[in-house]
């Protein structure tokens, strides 16, 4: 079980995303004034991550472990908190978390799933995990993006994964099927969906 726990503000969407996937606990604020931000890593003794240098000093004067995240490629990113945080750059479906909410994910039957997911997909695929939220409960599966997940690994340090196709969305060509396009969204093959990603 993991102790820590981080607290992304508006900038790093993304990052909360991945983080997510190799199963840390990232809460991710939008919209949060920087104040706010302060208060709540402080309070629920969270390490608050972010790219903007002057919440960064205003966290740390205030007590708050925090980090300033340089823009950078993805895998600088995750190879900069690995190093410093110890975090794991494998993926193990039993640990990932939903890169939409942040809950835990869980595997989940074909029955179970059947209806949510493309019949293309359906067909091909035995192996699905649900978001255990149940206001998200989006499925997910190994769709076509594993290749770029692993590309995406490698360049970080990690070398391999345990489950999930889970990775940063990439650009497709115009021939991409619409069955790819519905697996695309942030790199995790998932049930397609109408609204977008934080």
């Amino acid at each position: 079980m993991r102790d820590r726990r981080f607290l992304l503000d508006g900038m790093l969407g993304k990052l909360a995303r991945w983080l997510r996937l190799l199963g840390e606990e990232a809460i991710y604020e939008r919209d949060m004034a920087d104040d706010d931000l302060v208060a709540k890593a402080l309070k629920e003794k969270l390490i608050l991550l972010t790219s903007d240098e002057e919440l960064f000093r205003m966290a740390s004067s205030r007590g708050v472990e925090a980090c300033l995240v340089e823009r950078r490629p993805i895998h600088e990113e995750l190879r900069l908190l690995a190093g410093r945080y110890g975090i794991c750059l494998e993926l193990d479906p039993s640990l990932s978390r939903c890169p939409r909410c942040g809950a835990p994910l869980r595997g989940a039957s074909r029955e179970e799933v059947e209806g949510s997911v493309p019949p293309g997909s359906f067909m091909r695929y035995r192996e699905y995990w649900i978001c255990s939220n149940k206001s998200c409960k989006k499925v997910y599966w190994r769709g076509s993006h594993w290749r770029n997940i692993h590309k995406t690994l490698r360049k970080c340090g990690g070398v391999r994964g345990a489950g999930i196709d889970e990775a940063e969305a990439q650009p497709r060509g115009r021939g991409a099927s619409s069955q790819a396009r519905q697996e695309g969204h942030s790199g995790m093959a998932e049930e397609p969906r109408k609204d977008k990603p934080p």
